[in-house]
């Protein structure tokens, strides 16, 4: 017998609602931190390839991906890194060239009611398939905010698994 998990149909919104809690978060935190001209490309048109936000920093302009996740998995271990998509590469490019600006991202690792973001460059991991974040990771990014208290109530991002026995009870004895 094997224990299976299976997700919740819930899950697909509840995972929308955590992106759209992210990039809530980063657009406030961006402007906290002295960045400016901050805006969410939603505004301008939905769905922009790689990129959630521009905002502009000692001259240079960003375009940034934001990627939020629970920070640990279904089973209890820690969510190490975060997805920038099948084709990251070619749509972070597409972004820098039409939007003139700098590829980064930010990852926001969200913990019961607090959350943790970071701010990177997209040449920071461009040997990876994501954002690597493990603690050895972290120390390279810019700590935007740590273990800081958000608003949203916790069932409405999380995930719900629920677990199903599979197989035979009967193990032959």
């Amino acid at each position: 017998m094997k224990l299976k998990l299976t997700p919740n149909p819930e899950n697909k919104r509840k995972s929308k609602h955590l992106g759209d809690i992210g990039e809530s978060l980063a657009l406030e935190k961006l402007i906290e931190r002295g960045f400016e001209n901050v805006q969410n490309l939603n505004d301008l048109r939905m769905n922009f390839k790689f990129a959630d936000i521009i905002a502009e920093r000692s001259g240079k302009r960003f375009a940034i991906s934001v990627k939020t996740r629970c920070k640990f998995e279904r089973l209890g271990g820690l969510n190490s890194k975060y997805n920038l998509g099948d084709k990251w590469r070619t749509h972070s490019a597409y972004a820098a060239k039409n939007l003139d600006a700098i590829p980064a991202w930010i990852a926001i690792q969200v913990n019961r009611s607090f959350y943790s973001m970071y701010f990177g460059l997209v040449s920071l991991v461009e040997e990876s398939n994501g954002i690597p974040m493990e603690a050895e990771a972290l120390e390279y990014y810019e700590c935007l905010a740590k273990d800081e208290r958000h608003i949203h109530p916790e069932h409405s991002f999380t995930p719900i698994y629920h677990k199903v026995a599979v197989g035979n009870l009967d193990s032959g004895l």
